[in-house]
């Protein structure tokens, strides 16, 4: 991780990161629930044909505060990417997910693989009603999805009040290669790429909160069919332009260039913080 920077006030960068993010959408609004529904199946493509091993690399990471024993809540869970490793080693995992698609697509894995240590809530973290669950979890999970959260340190809060012990960020880590590429093609060399977040922002608003994170790195790969990949990329540029024939054009070429054999791999690393609740402040 980045050294610490004295003088910057990370909260308030974090905020402008998100706003500077929103402001790009074209129809104004947030990536909600109901895009992400429409997006899952493709994107649940790409987790399950590697056999989740984002999942496991991460679950491998935590090994240390995740024993057999362990009740967790996964916050964004997906399609299952982190939850079904995750239930494959603790006693119960809990998944937090607001689109019913990926929902869908979540117990569809899980009963492939005959998972069944788990249940689900459909809402956003921001909206549940935390009374509800508090105390109840040794782990407390939030995965590529800390971008959704304006209020980060009042989520982080949150996220201490329902759990027993540890609670976790995990976030991909920038640049992101091939697709700043595409990303180029399709927008021009002056837009730069609105979203994502990045770890040293993360790693650092913990830090001056007094939580001292550790931190691991893992590296795992995501294949996925090559008209899956096509459409997903399609719908996520679809929040930022107008996707014309040209550009679904650009999108497959670029694709289709860099398969093989009708699939669409990327190399990926993340940043997985983990950090124990601090006493009562």
């Amino acid at each position: 991780m980045q050294e610490i920077e004295m003088g910057i006030d990370w909260e308030q960068l974090w905020i402008e990161r998100f706003e500077e993010s929103r402001q790009t959408m074209r129809d104004g609004k947030d990536i909600d629930s109901e895009y992400w529904s429409k997006r899952a199946a493709s994107y649940s493509d790409g987790q399950t044909t590697n056999d989740f091993e984002y999942g496991r690399a991460v679950v491998q990471a935590l090994h240390e505060v995740m024993p057999p024993e362990s009740e967790v809540l996964d916050i964004g869970a997906g399609p299952g990417t982190l939850l079904i490793p995750c239930a494959e080693k603790a006693n119960h995992v809990t998944a937090v997910e607001p689109a019913t698609g990926m929902i869908d697509c979540l117990k569809r894995n899980a009963e492939q693989r005959g998972i069944t240590n788990f249940e689900t809530i459909n809402s956003t973290w921001q909206d549940l009603e935390i009374s509800l669950i508090g105390g109840r979890f040794d782990l407390t999970i939030c995965s590529h999805a800390m971008w959704f959260f304006k209020d980060l340190w009042e989520q982080l809060r949150r996220m201490e009040t329902v759990s027993r012990r540890y609670c976790c960020f995990v976030n991909g880590v920038t640049p992101y290669g091939d697709f700043d590429l595409l990303w180029k093609k399709v927008m021009g060399e002056t837009w730069k790429r609105p979203f994502g977040t990045d770890q040293n922002i993360l790693y650092n608003i913990l830090y001056e909160g007094g939580r001292y994170a550790n931190v691991k790195m893992v590296s795992y790969t995501s294949t996925t069919p090559v008209e899956s990949w096509i459409t997903s990329r399609e719908m996520l540029f679809d929040r930022y332009t107008e996707v014309t024939p040209e550009i679904k054009a650009q999108i497959r070429e670029h694709i289709s260039l860099r398969a093989e054999d009708g699939m669409y791999t990327i190399d990926s690393q993340a940043a997985v913080m983990w950090w124990e609740i601090p006493d009562e402040e």
